[in-house]
């Protein structure tokens, strides 16, 4: 036993966890300090320190969570536990690293299942004649296992060949012979659409989380093999706990899953943890990283089969998680199977592709073939397994003809046989049970189309079934029972008997899905679906305009009044709807309300969508105050959402902040709430883009607002508006007096979800982060430091990624101005790291710039950096963004020096110090002069000429009050004058400016300076 080796192996496996995980070091401590019921991470500190834990019981559950996390080897493992002088880490090391025996199957419990009873009741669908499809599926599964590489698959068909009944029988018998194998599926849905952000895969969380009272939930590979799920629901758990904290009331409700994990005599404590968080949203890549790293912990433990059906009416997010998911679980045992019908690809508005078409083809180029189409079949062997399904006599010729009617058809060609038996076309021999051809059969009397039969077939129902049938095809391809029977003014319990019994086991028109009750007021809810989503269009169509907004009005009304619970689980479907109700004030409200779940889910593109919606159905209301107001919340709304899409500087959010800027004027008093949110995304568009003019203008506003209400949170937006403005204008003493009165007022608890929603940043790391830069400016460079190191540690705290993208940003900015060339390089591509997680574009292109320059800065050459940086600054300049951009040249021309192409550095110079003329940004004006006097004396230009050019940089600086810059004008003015035999001049300059700096003589600049003035001592 070795204290010290303890200490040092704990804190190795730390570290190895933050490298897998990507976890601050403090966030990582606490978890394993929760996780061994500690408070926090006080106690792995102190372990840290070299105390080895009194209990064997917590140096076992260090090394579980250790390994289970990191993913160490097993001898690492062992040593770990020798080191803390446990008796027996082999054992505990069997755990970890021996196989897990096989799931054993059992009778599922009858009261898991709901509204089934036993397992009779569990159908599985109609299935025949696809063996040949079966085997490449199972091809493709078998890869999957053997090889450790997991894939998407997709199948593919028009709408009734056979794509669900195909993957629903390949799943149950995949799961029979593979038993550790977990499926789990969701689907997208036809009435929603992309409208529902990634609702297929919430609804596979959903199902691993035990909610079987989904879609899938009641198909009966799931119900027939739901210990499965049971068994692997606490690993589910921890997965979602540590790698996916975030997913928690994004994509899964704390609430219900809680209640669930409870029921399954789980520990919560840990999920009430992270319910209890008040966190802003993060990013859609920040979700899509965290789900699939979610699902790689889960395929640890056994491989899955997720199916995502109805992939053509999927949203952008679920699609983009699809594709990401095909690339990041390449070396798992996971097979994700995407259904879709390639005919209902609908186009963009442009007339851009769908999204799924080009992810498909994408993967099909890397991966090979990935489609399985359930085309028509040529040959007949489709229509002689369905006809050979029940006992018959009927001939090849019959065979041949149904084969001809139908082109091999799944949906029609069994719905033409019932067709045919229901009219007495074929008749069935009394004695053998055998079916015939009857007498009067004539091919050219029946419908030519599914649609057709499905008209003969609908109408032969009783008028009060077709009534019902029709209502619940308003409420979509899956309704719920007691929305019918409220619209049908009919008892519950009556309205569930005609679906369970006429309508499902007699017509084979409906199934029954699933039953739950809400809470707190009981009220249950019976899930049926349409066996086929053909009968559920056909019914809805046969409806006229007339009837359409009547029983959306109904069903709308109905759902809201039974989901009053729960009413946020159902916002989307009821903005559908009362837009088809053409019930505009209640489409407006759950129009909003959707687009602020979209939001949370940073499902920018599909909030975009619902708030548009809202606002274009608003204005067709009459001007009210109420009105005004409805639309003044929107407008802040769709800003913030415009901004996250397509960038600051995009010209939509100037449109829609400056219509919400004008609705202010009469809509609310001055110091509304509102107002200052409308004055800070103004201020952010005009900061960005320009002019500086107007930034300063809205700062200014902001300011009096400020002043007005005594809100801190008000004043600490109106500084850093003046502060971070005239940062950049480069009146830095003027900045610095504002930042620091901003950050004064600023703590972190004041900066609550919904204001990260609204502004996208916390405006306190932001005045941190450009005071850093104006101490640095002023002379004091280690209190820039210190403050840039307070920064770091704040957003690590706060762990959003955008916040730490900026922070990192600023502080690989200031370690380029110290001249850490290291450290900076470091900063930067911890910037990249960050913007690829978080899909952060403009953070991205700031680390691009700051990574090339320090590369070249390190080899002295680089044309690769030289063409990122060009690049960079090119997609910057792309968004519409102006901000920074004479910095940002500076650092090319910089770049340009090193690697000897003056011409080239010449020429960025110029165009920079005209932009910065012309838009008042002149942060970076004096070191452009200094840069061009630079790049004149490699040129071998004139010395007035040189001379005069750090003589500007030289006034700049000093006008600016900007010492560093001072001292950095008068370096190179005194190396020349040196040149030119002016010693004493060059010295007493020189000494002058170094006198004036009380702080940061280990930086670069300065001790460059002071060797400067001793050699010039030195000199006779």
């Amino acid at each position: 036993m070795s204290a010290e080796k303890f200490a040092t192996l704990l804190t190795e496996g730390i570290y190895k966890i933050r490298i897998a995980e990507s976890k601050n070091i403090q966030t990582i401590q606490d978890e394993l300090g929760y996780a061994l019921d500690k408070k926090g991470g006080a106690s792995i500190e102190y372990w840290r320190k070299g105390h080895i834990p009194s209990r064997f019981s917590d140096i076992e559950n260090l090394a579980r969570q250790i390994g289970k996390r990191a993913q160490v080897e097993r001898s690492w493992l062992e040593e770990f536990l020798q080191s803390a002088g446990h008796p027996a880490p082999e054992k505990v090391c069997d755990e970890l690293f021996l196989p897990t025996p096989p799931i054993e199957t059992r009778p599922f419990h009858s009261t898991i299942l709901a509204p089934k009873d036993n397992l009779a009741d569990v159908e599985k669908a109609l299935f025949v004649a696809r063996e040949e499809e079966l085997a490449q599926l199972d091809s493709f599964l078998q890869g999957v296992l053997e090889k450790q590489q997991g894939r998407v698959v997709f199948v593919t068909g028009v709408a009734g060949s056979g794509k669900t009944a195909l993957v629903e029988e390949f799943a149950w018998r995949a799961a029979q012979r593979h038993p550790n194998l977990v499926v789990a599926g969701g689907n997208c849905n036809s009435d929603t659409g992309g409208g529902d952000p990634y609702l297929p895969f919430r609804e596979i969380l959903a199902l691993l989380t035990n909610d079987l009272e989904t879609r899938w939930g009641t198909t009966a590979v799931v119900r027939h093999h739901a210990p499965r799920l049971r068994r692997l629901l606490p690993s589910v758990v921890q997965a979602l706990v540590y790698e996916g904290p975030n997913l928690i009331d994004t994509f899964i409700p704390s609430r219900v899953m809680i209640e669930r994990v409870k029921k399954a005599g789980q520990p919560v404590a840990e999920l009430e943890a992270l319910a209890a968080r008040q966190m802003p949203p993060p990013s859609r890549e920040f979700l899509r990283e965290q789900a699939t790293n979610v699902l790689r912990a889960i395929a640890r433990h056994g491989p899955l089969l997720l199916v995502l059906d109805d992939l053509h009416w999927a949203d952008s997010g679920s699609i983009s998680l699809l594709f990401h998911l095909a690339k990041r679980l390449m070396d798992t045992q996971v097979l994700i199977i995407g259904l879709y019908r390639p005919t209902d690809l609908v186009p963009g508005p442009a007339g851009e592709r769908h999204a799924l078409e080009g992810v498909a083809n994408e993967l099909q180029r890397d991966f090979g073939s990935i489609r399985i189409d359930l085309r028509q079949r040529a040959d007949r062997r489709f229509v002689d397994a369905i006809v050979d399904m029940e006992p018959n006599r009927l001939n090849s010729q019959f065979r041949e003809a149904l084969h001809r009617h139908t082109q091999g058809h799944a949906l029609f060609t069994v719905e033409i046989l019932d067709h045919l038996k229901q009219r007495g076309y074929l008749i069935q021999d009394t004695k053998t049970g055998e079916w015939l051809e009857g007498p009067t059969l004539a091919w050219e009397m029946l419908p030519a189309q599914v649609e057709g039969v499905i008209q003969e077939r609908l109408g032969r129902l009783p008028a009060n079934l077709q009534e019902t049938l029709k209502v619940a095809s308003v409420d979509g391809e899956r309704f719920v029972a007691e929305v019918v029977a409220q619209v049908r003014r009919v008892d519950d319990v009556t309205m569930v008997r005609t679906l369970s019994g006429s309508l499902d086991k007699q017509h084979r028109l409906v199934e029954a899905e699933a039953s739950r009750r809400l809470q707190p007021s009981g009220q249950r809810l019976s899930h049926y679906g349409f066996r086929h989503n053909l009968f559920q269009h056909y019914l809805y169509q046969s409806l006229d305009t007339v009837e359409q907004l009547l029983y959306h009005e109904q069903v709308g009304t109905a759902l809201e009044q039974l989901c009053a619970d729960q009413i946020e689980a159902v916002v989307v479907q009821l903005a559908h709807h009362f837009q088809k109700a053409e019930f505009t004030p209640k489409a407006i409200t759950y129009l909003s309300r959707a687009g602020q779940q979209a939001l949370q889910l940073s499902a920018y593109e599909e909030a975009s969508t619902h708030f548009e919606k809202a606002l274009a159905l608003l204005m067709t209301l009459p001007e009210t105050p109420e009105r005004v107001q409805q639309e003044l919340t929107l407008r802040i709304r769709l800003g913030a959402t415009l901004i996250a899409l397509r960038g600051y500087a995009a010209p939509e959010v100037e449109r829609t902040y400056a219509r919400a800027h004008e609705l202010c004027q009469h809509a609310y008093a001055a110091e509304s709430p509102e107002v200052v949110k409308v004055l800070v995304g103004l201020w952010v568009y005009y900061f960005v883009r320009g002019p500086l003019t107007q930034a300063l203008a809205l700062g200014e506003q902001l300011l009096s607002l400020a002043q007005s209400v005594q809100d801190p949170l008000v004043s600490v937006h109106a500084h850093r508006a003046m502060g971070n403005t005239l940062m950049v204008q480069g009146e830095f003493t003027s900045a610095q007096e504002h930042l620091e009165q901003g950050i004064a007022q600023y703590t972190a608890q004041r900066q609550g979800p919904d204001e990260a929603l609204l502004y996208g940043h916390d405006p306190g790391i932001t005045s941190m982060s450009y005071s850093a830069l104006a101490l640095w400016y002023l002379g004091y460079p280690d209190q820039a430091l210190k403050r840039s190191q307070v920064v770091l540690a704040l957003v690590d705290k706060l762990e959003n990624p955008f916040n730490q993208a900026f922070a990192h940003s600023f502080a690989a900015v200031l370690h380029y101005f110290r001249r850490e060339y290291p450290v900076a390089q470091a900063q930067a591509e911890m910037v990249l790291e960050i913007s690829d997680k978080g899909g952060f574009a403009q953070w991205r292109e700031f680390g691009k710039l700051l990574q090339g320059w320090a590369l070249i800065q390190h080899r002295g050459q680089g044309a690769n950096e030289l063409q990122q940086m060009r690049q960079a600054l090119s997609d910057w300049q792309a968004t519409g963004a102006t901000l920074a951009r004479p910095f940002f040249m500076r650092l090319l021309g910089e770049a340009y020096c090193i690697v000897d192409q003056i011409e080239s550095g010449l020429e960025i110079v110029t165009e920079a110090l005209s932009i910065a003329n012309s838009s008042g940004e002149h942060w970076a004006t004096a070191e452009l002069y200094r840069l061009q006097g630079a790049l004149w004396l490699r040129q071998n230009k004139a010395d007035s000429e040189v001379e005069a050019s750090f003589e500007q940089a030289l006034m700049i600086a000093r006008r600016q009050q900007a010492k560093s810059l001072e001292l950095r004008a008068v370096l190179n003015l005194s190396l020349l004058w040196l040149g030119q035999g002016q010693k004493k001049q060059a010295q007493q300059m020189l000494a002058e400016i170094y006198n004036q700096f009380t702080e940061g003589f280990d930086t670069a600049d300065l001790k460059e300076a002071k060797a400067l003035l001793e050699d010039m001592a030195g000199l006779v």
